[in-house]
């Protein structure tokens, strides 16, 4: 039995690498470790340094890796896997579904509920996926983008939680950088047709100025226009649906699909604003011949 971080990742080091750091991209226990060096570094058990360091400067209340059982009930939700029972005639496709619970018959039997969870405080790795690490709420997750939107300032509680340079090198890709990998083409991913345009940061997925992190929930952030999309499901289909549209169907594609409206309306009255001020101005002007012409 493992109790801790700190003896799994002992156990862990015991193992050869499957390849040296920068030479290939693939899902591993590496989030996992980095949360043990932040126990090492800060002298504290990793949900103490979370709590203390992260979440509560930024009000997130709700964030913690245990729930007791009341908590449960009151307040978490069931995960549910979709299976198809039938498809549409002409695309094929799923166009009806069963739901079966996951996470526990009851919300106290939930893998997050105290006592039924791993020992080990999962850093964020593959280690524990839907069976473990932190669970949160909208509330939080909202209060968590909208402080990296503000470059590190919770505006909830008024306190700076991470300087600016922090946030910005947070932002940024890394697979970019000479000191995260040296490969222009990175094994992993840069091969998967999907990643050819996206960058890697420590926040997750990047691509400009946007920033992008999910699996079954998601969240994403717009640093230049300063908006924050978050979506936490209840439920996961892996099969594509039906009538799906991406644009309607998809809160992430509502919103972009909103944004780029947005700026093709402003650019279109932008534009006849120009085309009004170039008809007053020549019409001024012809009034004006005309004016020097009789004189």
């Amino acid at each position: 039995l493992i109790p801790n971080l700190e003896v799994f990742c002992a156990e862990l080091a015991q193992l050869p690498l499957r390849f040296h750091p920068g030479e290939c991209y693939k899902y591993s226990f590496g989030m996992d470790v980095i949360g043990r060096v932040l126990e090492i570094v800060s002298g504290m058990p990793l949900d103490r340094f979370l709590r203390t360091r992260i979440l509560e400067p930024m009000g997130m209340r709700d964030t913690t890796f245990f729930l007791t059982p009341d908590q449960a009930r009151r307040r978490l939700t069931g995960f549910y896997v979709a299976k198809p029972c039938s498809k549409d005639r002409v695309s094929k496709l799923p166009n009806s579904f069963s739901m079966k619970r996951r996470d526990g018959q009851r919300p106290e039997t939930s893998a997050w509920v105290a006592g039924r969870t791993a020992s080990v405080l999962a850093g964020g790795g593959i280690m524990g996926s839907f069976a473990g690490g932190l669970v949160s709420s909208l509330r939080d997750q909202a209060l968590f983008c909208n402080a990296i939107v503000n470059l590190g300032y919770a505006l909830t509680t008024g306190r700076r939680v991470l300087q600016e340079g922090t946030v910005r090198a947070m932002c940024k890709n890394w697979l970019r950088l000479k000191s995260v990998t040296t490969e222009k083409c990175l094994d992993g991913w840069y091969n998967d047709p999907s990643c050819e345009r996206l960058g890697w940061c420590p926040l997750g997925f990047c691509e400009g100025s946007s920033l992008f992190m999910g699996g079954v929930g998601s969240w994403s952030i717009n640093l230049r226009s300063k908006t924050v999309v978050i979506s936490l499901a209840n439920s996961w289909c892996e099969h594509d649906i039906h009538g799906w549209d991406d644009k309607v169907d998809e809160l992430e594609g509502a919103v972009k699909c909103a944004e780029k409206s947005f700026k093709m309306g402003r650019q279109h009255d932008s534009g006849s604003k120009r085309g009004h001020r170039g008809e007053a101005s020549g019409s001024l002007k012809g009034g004006q011949a005309k004016r020097r012409r009789k004189a």
